[in-house]
């Protein structure tokens, strides 16, 4: 199964070496001139270098204030936009971050509304109703789940690093799974005893995750 990095780091500087390393890399698409954003050369050098992409949106979904359908569709329209100025591949995804460990209650209520204005953001930046990109959820086991259970505009699941978060002990239908870096890999900073202050994740797959590729 294929191996990669997320970071929020530009690594166009290690695309040859990450290369012999890993199958490919996961970075992000924000709101604004961000540092962590992912720029076309940096896309085109991965791409160039053999790696596979698969991004993730996120600005500040850190608690429940940031979710409701407005936010939804304004990041949804945005991401797609970003996308195609990009030349992401057509039937590629674009995960959105719940970036904390949510409630039931937080998932069913507005979160859950989050994900249908994404949605109703694609189709309204698509044009029409078949957007390009599919949507997939990087959070927890319990968000994951419900999502998939419940929402189908979410297509694809991204379990985070925090295995302390609701459900995310046993669930197991991810198409990405995220784990701590304990070694370094192309001189991406880690440090274990503070995984915190890593400079990437390691991420498993299985199936299709939504990858794509500029080459």
């Amino acid at each position: 199964m294929p191996q990669g990095i997320s970071t929020n780091i530009d690594c166009t500087a290690q695309a040859d070496c990450l290369a012999q390393n890993v199958q490919f890399m996961a970075r992000y698409y924000c709101a604004g001139d961000n540092s962590k954003k992912l720029s076309l050369p940096e896309a085109v050098a991965l791409s160039q270098a053999g790696l596979e992409l698969v991004v993730v949106y996120e600005n500040s979904p850190t608690s429940l204030g940031y979710f409701s359908s407005n936010a939804g569709h304004r990041d949804g329209v945005d991401a797609y936009h970003y996308a195609m100025s990009l030349n992401q591949t057509a039937g590629s995804a674009i995960y959105f971050a719940v970036d904390y460990d949510a409630d039931p209650s937080d998932v069913s209520g507005a979160i859950n509304d989050y994900f249908s204005g994404v949605a109703q953001g694609f189709a309204d930046a698509a044009g029409g109703p078949t957007p390009m990109y599919k949507i997939g959820v990087y959070g927890s086991g319990l968000c994951c789940q419900w999502l998939l259970n419940h929402n189908p505009a979410v297509i694809f699941t991204w379990l985070a690093e925090s295995t302390g978060w609701n459900g995310s002990k046993t669930f197991d239908a991810w198409n990405m799974k995220q784990s701590f870096m304990t070694q370094s890999i192309c001189s991406l900073k880690v440090d274990p005893k503070h995984p915190d202050n890593n400079d990437g994740e390691l991420n498993d797959t299985q199936g299709d995750f939504g990858a794509f590729s500029l080459a």
